[in-house]
């Protein structure tokens, strides 16, 4: 029954953001919001599912959890150069140590 009342609940989630005749852009959740919010749903299902029935939801909330942790790491800046950047800083710290 949880289980039903989590894809249910999502459904609607979905069809909400989707299919609102309000477009503002406070009412309209983005990706990462919906993977969120959606994942503290099947959160609530697990722990009021039997004990038999949570694998197909643990294996759900594994993969939102997995999609979220992607989408974060694509938000942030990366904060390391490439490789051709360590490269360039290396030859420089060289070539001041050399010229001193």
């Amino acid at each position: 029954m949880a289980a039903f009342r989590w894809w249910r609940a999502f459904g609607a989630l979905l069809a909400s953001a989707f299919h609102s005749h309000d477009w503002g852009r406070d009412q309209i959740l983005t990706r990462l919001e919906e993977l969120k919010r959606a994942k503290e749903l099947a959160w609530e299902s697990i722990k009021e599912a039997p004990a038999d029935k949570r694998g197909p939801l643990f294996s759900q909330w594994r993969a939102l959890s997995a999609e979220i942790a992607q989408l974060e790491a694509e938000e942030e800046p990366a904060e390391k150069g490439t490789v051709l950047d360590e490269l360039k800083k290396r030859r420089e710290l060289r070539g001041a140590r050399t010229a001193g």
